[in-house]
């Protein structure tokens, strides 16, 4: 709870402080499967993943740095553009199908929690100009563009497996989260109606 709370303050609203909170997330869930790839690499001695994903995750870290210094322009779209640049890389280095591409869903997802669209539109265009490029590369350039790696037949078909399984988990995650936030944010103006009539009344 304490990780997931760094960059957050009193004086925040209850939609801002879920903002923070799943930057913070947004940082988080992927250092655990660059944790995956290090240990992968490490044990078959294949060290492109090992400094692949020792890139990303000190990138990461540092996107967490700055939403915990309150930086959360620079973070979100820090974090964002690592999330987008990890999905291409493994479509491209790998002889991997499509479905990697599925973990772009949940990420065009997040946009929506993460930026308040209103207020913040000049901060999510680039985030979202540079996932879309990314998830269109998928599409456009040649595999092996910087790097190839042939995965067992048995590997691929677990990695393409999870592919579908993850993504859905993390979308109904954001599905959860959505309602929370919404549950909360209720709770809290019907809890400043009340102090607001029990004020009035007290006059």
């Amino acid at each position: 709870t304490r990780l997931q709370n760094m960059g957050t303050t009193d004086a925040m609203r209850v939609e801002e402080v879920q903002r923070v909170r799943l930057t913070n997330i947004l940082g988080f869930i992927p250092m655990l499967m660059y944790m995956v790839y290090i240990m992968f690499g490490i044990l078959n001695s294949y060290y492109f993943p090992v400094i692949l994903c020792s890139v990303l995750t000190v990138l990461t870290i540092t996107g967490i740095v700055l939403n915990n210094r309150k930086h959360y322009g620079a973070a979100k779209f820090l974090l964002f553009s690592i999330n987008a640049l990890s999905v291409f890389m493994a479509y491209n280095c790998l002889n991997i199908d499509y479905s990697i591409c599925c973990y772009f869903f949940p990420l065009l997802m997040a946009f929506e929690l993460l930026y308040d669209l209103q207020l913040e539109w000049k901060r999510f265009l680039p985030a979202l100009l540079f996932t879309v490029l990314c998830a269109f590369a998928c599409f456009v350039l040649p595999k092996g563009l910087i790097y190839y790696y042939e995965m067992t037949p048995e590997l691929v078909q677990s990695s393409i497996l999870l592919n579908y399984i993850l993504p859905l988990l993390i979308s109904l995650f954001f599905v959860i989260i959505i309602m929370r936030m919404y549950a909360e944010t209720q709770n809290k103006l019907i809890h400043a109606k009340e102090e607001a009539e029990a004020a009035y009344k007290a006059k």
